[in-house]
């Protein structure tokens, strides 16, 4: 017996100081497929990272991601961030204003096409690592937290954009990422696609 099994694609944003956190995400949403497919429930997730789905070419990196991946056609987008904003793409908003980071303008851009889709996805989630940070920074990175933390007020209540950002901390290992945020990854996961299924009018 053959059904349909919808595809929920994740686009997923972060500076390079996140990369182990990103390894963990892909293999929470590795996990979560396994209990979707043991529930009988007919979902699947993909990650689309940069990793995978952007090939080489010419021109500035973030317009290509953006090319590659459209945040428009995702029903997912989770950034994650810890002490890096990330390094500025060299682009600009329609205003003239230069973005400071590629992941901010990978934020304003899923926060437009959310405005814009009629289902209001893709569903946006901010992971912050809240731990691990030296008292004294050099001064690039320094500058990296404090931009950081400045654009993360637009997410906070009463900020530009409220949001619900969740926070989380690691082990006192820094080679092993806290099952909190594996947890936390897990419950947001499922709960959207309980939410999407309800909304394709499947369960």
């Amino acid at each position: 017996m053959h059904y349909t099994v919808f595809l929920y694609r994740i686009f997923l944003a972060s500076p390079q100081d996140v990369a182990r956190e990103r390894e963990i995400f892909c293999k929470v949403v590795d996990w979560v497929n396994e209990q979707l497919f043991q529930l009988g429930l007919p979902a699947r997730l993909e990650v689309l990272g940069w990793e995978r789905y952007v090939h080489p070419d010419i021109g500035l990196p973030e317009p290509l991601i953006l090319r590659c991946i459209p945040i428009e056609k995702c029903d997912i987008f989770v950034a994650i961030f810890w002490k890096r904003f990330g390094t500025p793409p060299g682009t600009f908003r329609t205003d003239g204003t230069p973005y400071l980071a590629g992941t901010e303008q990978e934020i304003e851009e899923a926060i437009r096409a959310r405005r814009q889709n009629e289902r209001n996805r893709p569903v946006i989630m901010i992971f912050l690592k809240t731990d691990g940070i030296p008292p004294h920074l050099p001064k690039e990175e320094r500058e990296q937290l404090e931009r950081l933390m400045k654009y993360l007020d637009k997410f906070e209540v009463g900020g530009e954009h409220p949001a619900l950002i969740r926070r989380f901390k690691t082990r006192t290992s820094p080679s092993r990422i806290s099952e909190e945020f594996r947890f936390m990854v897990a419950a947001f996961l499922l709960s959207t696609v309980k939410e999407f299924l309800i909304q394709d009018q499947v369960i």
